[in-house]
């Protein structure tokens, strides 16, 4: 998965140096070239920039429109194309009888059917003397986005989008909670047992007592009346209680310095599905644009999208991450205060710390 993702990562990068470097390398379009004239509509082409939504001709879905082209020299040939997202299609192709001007007529169902909005019509024709001719014009098709195939889909795969990009996201949270809930029972364990082993400590030490002070008892008992005759039975009970004593835990702290506890390092979420997530809602976002008459879809302008969903898919997930570790690093570091004041500030023994997997695979249970 990480070799995956760094792999759209780096593509996603070249196709943004790319669509960089395409708007800035292309040149102003002529909406007119060659000998010729055009007009749509009756609208003069050449004084229309099919590059801006406000010049674009708006038309109805059920209107039939007039594309008229004119020249001295004649035509042999013409095609109207229909181009969005860079791709074009032809809708008609015709061969003409030579005569200095031709006219067209199309229903614009023909390539609107299936969705609205922008739509750059591109008129080709072929003259007498075997020059060409072209002209472009921007249209916008007046019909309610939802009401089309392309506007649903449009919408729907951006609402997926986000949802993926959103799900990875809340993933984070949902395992960083988690998470949370097991550091904190793992010190409130910590905590309780050391409790009980101080309490055992108190036992041990009161036994050591009791048994010092029967010792006690012995040497003056037998050192008083019977300090011949019992002198082998004295030295062998002081060397066995000696050496309990010296093995018994708790006689001496182990030495250590201040209590710390590993934190959970930073790492960024790649997630597959955040990553699919961010090109679905991008990719749908610029359809949605268009669908929607905000802007016209241009090939640069889907690159675009779907670099930034890719980027938006990486990104939020790991914002809420990095959040998330932090919340969970603050918690270790009130618990090891918590700790450290159960076991005496400076603490009387290695202390296993909380797991370091970060919240995207919860931690497993600390051993304690």
């Amino acid at each position: 998965m990480k070799r995956l993702a760094r792999r759209l990562l780096v593509l996603s990068a070249l196709l943004w140096i790319f669509t960089l470097f395409t708007a800035a390398a292309a040149p102003a379009y002529a909406e007119v070239t060659g000998n010729c004239d055009a007009t749509f509509k009756g609208v003069d082409v050449k004084t229309r920039d099919s590059g801006k939504t406000g010049d674009a001709v708006e038309v109805d879905e059920n209107e039939v429109v007039n594309v008229g082209f004119t020249s001295p020299a004649g035509f042999t040939a013409h095609k109207i194309q229909i181009q969005i997202a860079g791709i074009t299609t032809t809708v008609s192709d015709e061969d003409d009888d030579g005569s200095n001007s031709f006219s067209d007529s199309y229903n614009v169902k023909d390539y609107a059917k299936w969705g609205t909005g922008y739509y750059k019509v591109i008129g080709k024709a072929t003259l007498n003397d075997g020059s060409t001719c072209s002209g472009a014009l921007l249209v916008k098709v007046t019909k309610g986005a939802l009401e089309t195939p392309a506007g649903i889909a449009a919408t729907a795969t951006t609402a997926v989008g986000a949802a993926m990009v959103l799900g990875s996201a809340g993933a984070s949270v949902v395992q960083g909670r988690s998470a949370s809930r097991k550091i904190e029972e793992w010190i409130a364990d910590e905590i309780e047992q050391e409790g009980q082993r101080d309490q055992q400590r108190e036992r041990e030490e009161e036994t050591e007592r009791e048994l010092r002070a029967w010792d006690d008892m012995y040497d003056l008992f037998f050192g008083a009346f019977l300090p011949w005759f019992f002198c082998f039975l004295l030295v062998l009970p002081a060397l066995i209680l000696t050496g309990a004593t010296m093995a018994m835990p708790g006689g001496a702290p182990a030495a250590s310095g201040g209590l710390h506890l590993k934190r959970v390092p930073w790492r960024p979420r790649i997630s597959g599905l955040g990553l699919l997530g961010g090109l679905l809602g991008g990719a749908g976002l610029v359809v949605m644009l268009q669908q929607f008459a905000v802007t016209p879809l241009t090939g640069e302008m889907a690159i675009e999208g779907l670099v930034c969903g890719l980027i938006v898919g990486l990104l939020l997930p790991t914002l809420v991450q990095t959040w998330t570790i932090m919340g969970l690093n603050r918690k270790i570091g009130s618990g090891e205060r918590r700790l450290s004041q159960a076991m005496g500030l400076t603490g009387q023994r290695p202390v296993s710390p909380p797991p370091e997997q970060p919240p995207q695979e919860p931690p497993s249970e600390p051993q304690g």
